[in-house]
């Protein structure tokens, strides 16, 4: 069976260190390229395809066991994987799995195996954990990121980038259904969209910038002020006004991958398995509904919406929050 060499492909770094716990198949799908990926998976396909089933049962593994919050296993399988074995594709697949359970111990441990802050999911890993909170992995959720940006040091401000080829690169998604961020959008301007008083505080405790601005100009306090509420804009679809508990805005009404904006992949592994998490995710809301309809409880949907817009508004004019950059532009040079 056709192996990699552990050398550095091509096109990548050769001067960055291995950390002594590293896991050398990790090293070696971050610094792959990905047209030396695209290449070497086509010599492979022709010349030995049982090396390119290897490669999906690992990735496979390796999503199996983010999604079970396996960390012991993660390390397993990313020890054990020679290079080669393992895509970037499986890597950020997995890395987003364990963000969307804020899951710590799997975040740190492929931290550990040699994923840096530099790694396009990790450095946006506040802006994941800001789609995904729910009201009640909010404590895990906190964990996570002060974990991230205290002891990783991940940028609390690390701005949204639109993923390449979804010609949302330049105009920004649309946020008309609180899914999607805005490109440049920061953790902090989800938060306030999605109207989470508790997280807002979290991230602006963490050093978060209230006076962010995203490409399309709008910056935390006006994207508070717009943010759609239930009894303000009949246009929010009917599953958005009244959640399950537990369940977030995006789970609810898109799917649990919508804005997370995961790659697409060759690999029919991974396309199974994010097809039937969406399956899973909807019958287990859909189940949570019935059977507080069946209680003869109103579906959970958190305490005054109005009122946390007023607290998240309150929060950051507090801190000094201007609503457009315009007003930012004419308080500095009120200063000059």
């Amino acid at each position: 069976m056709a192996r990699v060499e552990a050398a550095s492909p091509a096109g990548a770094p050769d001067s960055e260190e291995a950390r002594p716990c590293a896991s050398e198949a990790l090293l070696f799908a971050l610094k792959e390229t990905d047209e030396c990926m695209r290449d070497r998976l086509a010599m492979l396909l022709d010349e030995d395809p049982i090396t390119i089933q290897d490669i999906e049962n690992t990735g496979s593994a390796l999503l199996d066991a983010s999604k079970a919050r396996d960390a012991p296993e993660i390390r397993r399988i990313m020890r054990s994987a020679l290079p080669g074995d393992v895509l970037k594709w499986h890597i950020d697949e997995a890395l987003k799995t364990a963000l969307r359970n804020a899951d710590l111990q799997s975040v740190r441990v492929l931290c550990e195996l040699g994923m840096t802050k530099t790694f396009t999911t990790l450095a946006m890993a506040p802006i994941y954990l800001a789609l995904s909170c729910t009201e009640e992995s909010f404590a895990e959720t906190a964990g996570l990121l002060r974990w991230l940006i205290v002891g990783l040091g991940v940028n609390v401000d690390a701005p949204y980038k639109a993923p390449k080829g979804s010609g949302k690169e330049d105009s920004g998604h649309s946020v008309a259904a609180g899914v999607v961020p805005g490109d440049g959008w920061t953790a902090l301007c989800v938060a306030c969209h999605r109207l989470l008083p508790p997280l807002c505080h979290l991230l602006l405790q963490l050093g978060a910038d209230p006076n962010s601005v995203g490409r399309d100009g709008r910056m935390p306090l006006s994207i508070a002020e717009s943010a759609p509420t239930p009894d303000t804009d009949t246009s929010i679809p009917p599953t958005a006004r009244r959640l399950p508990r537990g369940a977030s805005l995006c789970e609810s009404t898109y799917g649990p991958s919508v804005g997370v904006n995961l790659p697409a992949t060759t690999f029919p592994a991974v396309a199974e398995q994010r097809a039937g998490d969406q399956r899973e995710n909807g019958t287990r809301l859909a189940a949570k509904g019935e059977e507080r309809k069946a209680e003869g409880e109103e579906p959970f949907m958190a305490p005054s919406v109005s009122e946390s817009k007023r607290l998240i508004v309150a929060m950051l004019r507090q801190r000094g929050a201007m609503r457009d950059w315009r007003q930012m532009l004419r308080r500095d040079q009120g200063r000059q």
